[in-house]
């Protein structure tokens, strides 16, 4: 489970690479929940996630793990969670990002996003 887990985190970081909405999209659920890193909004379903994303892939992001574990829940169900590291641009200005994340993810004909929370990390 977790080389799917990687496969799937993969497919979602090359698809938000690559700002590609579409691609982002459907790799959510049609009812997912997004606790996004950058809102203070819950979005639910695609299209409440199509609107952060299409703001947040302005800022053209690269993310990259720092620290994952993976809990399997079932044959089609497992949470993988972690610590990853956005590089975001703002005003042509690159800023690396720490935060926090969890997917669950759900085996329905294909992997899908049921829930996925990222939270920035405070630094004290």
């Amino acid at each position: 489970m977790k080389n799917i887990a990687k496969e799937n985190f993969n497919k979602w970081k090359k698809a938000l690479e690559n700002q590609n909405i579409n691609e982002i999209l459907n790799l959510y659920s049609k009812n997912a929940i997004l606790l996004p890193t950058f809102d203070k909004k819950i979005r639910i379903g695609r299209k409440e996630i199509q609107r952060y994303f299409e703001e947040f892939i302005k800022k053209k992001p690269k993310v990259n793990i720092v620290e994952e574990k993976t809990k399997i829940i079932s044959e089609i169900c497992y949470i993988h969670c972690g610590l990853y590291q956005f590089e975001i641009q703002n005003k042509n200005k690159k800023k690396k990002v720490d935060a926090k994340f969890t997917f669950v993810w759900h085996k329905n004909n294909n992997w899908e996003i049921l829930h996925h929370h990222s939270s920035l990390i405070v630094k004290k």
